[in-house]
């Protein structure tokens, strides 16, 4: 396939974001959006031009999603899957807490032995950690700041109150651990960033690109939250979030929980179905 070009339209379409503003449809950042999924530029261009005409002024940027999220699971079904990995993350919540233990089911499967919520004594005060991430050579303590808003981004303050807590702890020098990192599913701001690597700390988030990258870990060791699964309706999803059925793995291993939700052998057989979907995306 030859290179696609967009080619720019003279009038600029505006949207609306989450937060009420206006701003004008940017289509680089709609293909830069669209590539972090593992889209190539040609595909990219492709969907652009399928979704352009469905846009309409003062759209919302939430619509602009769905009408993306739909073409890309008719089109492209894995790229489909993989763009939804923020909304799938998002409806983990509202509290961070399953966040946490995603996240530790992640490093498990990088060789790490995770506790959740442990109480450890710095030098002024005591600190729950989020995560504590052991493996052979390295122990790592994990900060975990879940957003209800994708949009949300973690400035330079979080960065700075985690480094305050990584200090204290550090000068206790019963705390043995090597690296302190925060894990979130939104954006750093490029303070953050900057202030992140210059003290060392990793900073872990879906579509990272020059730290740990969230939804490459789940694509590596297969984790998917079990939010993914569109065939599974969103009062079934919460009541097996609340039952600790939080990734697809649970799930499978737990297949009677289906049941207790009084679902037909049609609707299981399709869930079966889509679990092995979602577990072929590379």
């Amino acid at each position: 396939m030859g290179q696609l070009r967009y080619k720019k339209k003279k009038n600029r379409l505006s949207v609306r974001k989450k937060s009420g503003q206006f701003e004008h449809f940017d289509p680089k950042k709609f293909l830069n959006a669209l590539k972090r999924t593992g889209c190539s530029r040609d595909h990219a261009v492709h969907v652009l031009s399928k979704v352009e005409p469905h846009l309409t002024e003062g759209v919302s940027t939430q619509k602009i999603e769905r009408i993306t999220s739909r073409y890309l699971y008719k089109k492209y079904r894995q790229l489909g899957y993989k763009y939804n990995f923020k909304r799938a993350i998002l409806e983990l919540g509202p509290g961070g807490y399953i966040f946490e233990q995603f996240v530790a089911q992640c490093l498990a499967k990088e060789g790490y032995k995770t506790t959740n919520n442990v109480i450890k004594k710095g030098r002024c005060i005591k600190h729950e950690i989020d995560i504590v991430a052991c493996a052979p050579e390295n122990t790592v303590y994990v900060e975990c700041k879940f957003h209800n808003s994708v949009s949300h981004k973690n400035d330079a303050k979080t960065a700075l109150y985690v480094l305050g807590r990584y200090f204290d702890l550090k000068s206790n020098d019963k705390n043995k651990f090597d690296e302190f990192w925060i894990a979130s599913n939104s954006k750093y701001s490029d303070d953050a960033l900057k202030l992140g690597n210059c003290m060392g700390m990793t900073m872990m988030g879906l579509f990272s690109p020059k730290s740990i990258n969230l939804s490459i870990l789940m694509v590596k060791n297969k984790v998917y939250p079990i939010t993914s699964l569109k065939s599974l309706g969103k009062n079934f999803k919460l009541e097996l979030l609340k039952n600790q059925i939080i990734t697809i793995d649970d799930l499978e291993k737990n297949m009677e929980w289906l049941e207790q939700l009084d679902l037909s052998q049609l609707h299981i057989s399709k869930i079966v179905n889509e679990i092995q979907e979602i577990k072929k995306i590379s």
